[in-house]
Parts: C-alpha cells; structure tokens; sequence
C-alpha cells in the first residue's frame, strides 16, 4: 500500500511538473507549432519572431510572420505579417455563438509575383495549402455537419502595403 502511494505521488509530481513547463513555455511551443505545421502546410518556409498568448484574458499575439514564396518565383517572402491580435471573449467559450471581442491585423505586406503563364506565388502557396487539406482549405463545418458559429465584434486591418 505504502509503495503504490509512492507510486501515486512521483506520477502527480511528474504531471504537475509537466503542465508548470508547458504553461511557463508556452508561447515558444505555439511559435515553434506556426513554424512547423505552417511550414508543412504550405510546403515553404513559415517562421514567427514571437508570440504572447495569455490564457487567462484569452488574448493573444503573433509578431513577425513571415511566408515565404514557393520555389521558383523572385519575390522572397509571398506575405509577412507584423502582428496579429486575437481577444476573445473567454465567458463565451462554453456557448455559442462563439465572440471575438478583436481581431487586429497590423501591417501586412503582400507580395504577388504573377508568371507569364498566369500562375502566381499566392496561387501556388493556395493550391498547397489546399492540398495539405485534402481538397477541403475551407473547412465546410465539423464533421457531423453542424457548423460553429462565431460573433466578431471588431476587426481592424491597418497599415497594409
């Protein structure tokens, strides 16, 4: 008895442990999840040069996003993205609808390198990103066919080029 105790404790002490270090690093972990997953789905390269998420004020902030052209155009980055804010109203993620009390987008730069042929950096990154997701980019809803209903009480896009 004395021994499976033992064993009970050093496994809570172990996941306390574990949830303390996920929790304390957390924006890297998300940044570096952007950076691969991103990467993977595009099928180029996809960095951030930070991110700050607070769970408890379910705000949160990616700076410096950065996705690069596919292989064959000119024009070094397709987008970059200076920041990008999310506040979400967290009494509402119990519920539906789903509110966004903001969404802000500070300068963004987009750059559209267009081939004789017609194809362009953007288009290729699309057909990518599309292909990453089976055909299915746009969602179209869970998968019992419900869709998730979101309220976004503001948006500001500014200082775009």
């Amino acid at each position: 008895m004395k021994k499976a105790l033992i064993v009970f404790a050093a496994v809570v002490v172990l996941i306390a442990a574990v949830v303390i270090y996920m929790l304390s690093n957390i924006d890297s972990l998300v940044a570096g999840a952007i950076e691969k997953h991103g990467s993977r789905v595009t099928r180029t390269s996809v960095s951030v040069s930070g991110v700050e998420l607070s769970l408890k004020k379910g705000r949160g902030s990616i700076t410096g996003l950065r996705v690069e052209s596919p292989d064959g155009f000119d024009a070094r980055d397709a987008f970059t993205l200076g920041d990008i804010t999310l506040d979400v109203d967290i009494k509402s993620l119990r519920g539906e609808p789903l509110v966004i009390d903001e969404i802000r987008v500070s300068a963004p730069v987009v750059n559209v390198e267009v081939r004789e042929t017609g194809a362009s950096n953007i288009d290729d990154l699309r057909k990518n990103v599309e292909a990453s997701a089976g055909g299915n980019a746009g969602g179209g809803g869970d998968s019992e066919g419900k869709d998730k209903r979101i309220r976004i009480k503001r948006f500001v896009f500014e200082k775009g080029r």
